[in-house]
């Protein structure tokens, strides 16, 4: 259920005379929980409360408030007035400070930027060994040239979602299962079913269908989680077949705000960035629902920035722990195209 955002809006007079009043005026969002607007000073008094709440429909905003002092013939003697900015806001269950893991994403993170074949083995099922050894030495290695974010990010939210898994920020690199979880998931971004969730986000997704689709995780508790890919080139650009093998990055995300204006902030989860040792910076995702914009920022990836215009990308934990065939990747190796 959603909480309800109350506050206290108080005036004091000073010296007022004895038929003099305080008025409350809200705009629209803003109700007043109990009492009157106007509250007579009388006896000595000097100050009035009132306590008011956000209205349980208002959209994200700004919205005012003002306290005239009014004479007993009801001219006003003073005003003054406030701006409220309403917000919406929902969080999964992740918290980045017992699931995040506490090493940082790098390429030789378990020494080798290829895992052994035992975990390939247990990553891939269904025609893998018609591409041997083409696919193990080629396309597959290369996935883990430059860090292992996908594996990180997904390992967390699998640990995360594992009953009776401990705490991911409890783990260490020296942990056997955490490290086979993490190279399994990160070789997964070649099978077939990761690699065509991803096609169809990439084709008919955007930010705002992102957001959608998190804050929809956000209240439907049963809904596969999903992790954020960022950095991923648009596919109109005439490089897309180049960049899109050489770049992006996956983040979780966990909490949103919906903000004035149509804007929205998701905190994410960055493996890159340790829980505690962010460098002072919030990891977020910003995106921009406006219908005549739809753009988005996270650290150094835009869809604005001119010389790498990129997308984000919301792909579901089970496309990852769901499917293990691997002949589209297969064939790509064969054919030579890694």
């Amino acid at each position: 259920m959603p909480a309800r955002a109350e506050f206290t809006v108080e005036a004091s007079v000073f010296n007022p005379s004895s038929e003099s009043s305080v008025n409350l005026e809200l705009e629209s969002g803003l109700v007043l929980v109990e009492g009157t607007h106007s509250q007579p000073l009388r006896h000595g008094r000097t100050n009035a409360t009132w306590r008011v709440k956000v209205d349980d429909g208002a959209a994200p905003g700004r919205s005012r408030y003002s306290v005239d002092h009014r004479s007993c013939e009801g001219r006003a003697a003073s005003s003054v007035s406030r701006t409220v900015v309403m917000i919406v806001s929902g969080r999964t269950g992740f918290d980045p400070t017992d699931d995040g893991f506490v090493f940082s994403n790098k390429p030789d993170l378990f020494g080798s930027s290829r895992p052994p074949r035992s975990v390939f083995d247990r990553t891939f099922r269904g025609g893998v060994d018609l591409f041997q050894p083409r696919f193990f030495d080629g396309l597959y290695q290369s996935v883990f040239e430059t860090g292992l974010c996908t594996g990180m990010a997904r390992a967390a939210l699998w640990f995360a979602t594992v009953e009776g898994a401990g705490r991911v920020a409890d783990r260490t690199t020296d942990d056997v299962e955490t490290r086979e979880i993490i190279q399994l998931l990160h070789g997964r971004q070649l099978t077939d079913r990761a690699l065509l969730s991803s096609a169809y986000a990439l084709l008919t997704s955007g930010p705002c269908k992102v957001f959608r689709k998190f804050r929809e995780q956000v209240l439907i508790a049963e809904r596969s989680p999903i992790a954020i890919d960022v950095g991923i080139p648009k596919v109109t650009r005439s490089d897309f077949l180049r960049a899109v093998v050489r770049q992006g990055h996956t983040v979780v995300p966990y909490a949103y705000q919906l903000l004035p204006d149509n804007l929205v902030r998701i905190d994410v989860y960055d493996p890159v960035f340790p829980p505690g040792r962010q460098s002072g910076q919030r990891l977020a995702i910003e995106i921009d629902l406006n219908k005549n914009r739809h753009r988005h920022r996270y650290r150094a990836w835009s869809s604005e920035e001119a010389a790498n215009p990129t997308t984000i990308l919301g792909v579901p934990l089970s496309a990852y722990t769901e499917g293990s065939t691997a002949y589209i990747a297969g064939l790509v190796s064969i054919a030579g195209l890694s």
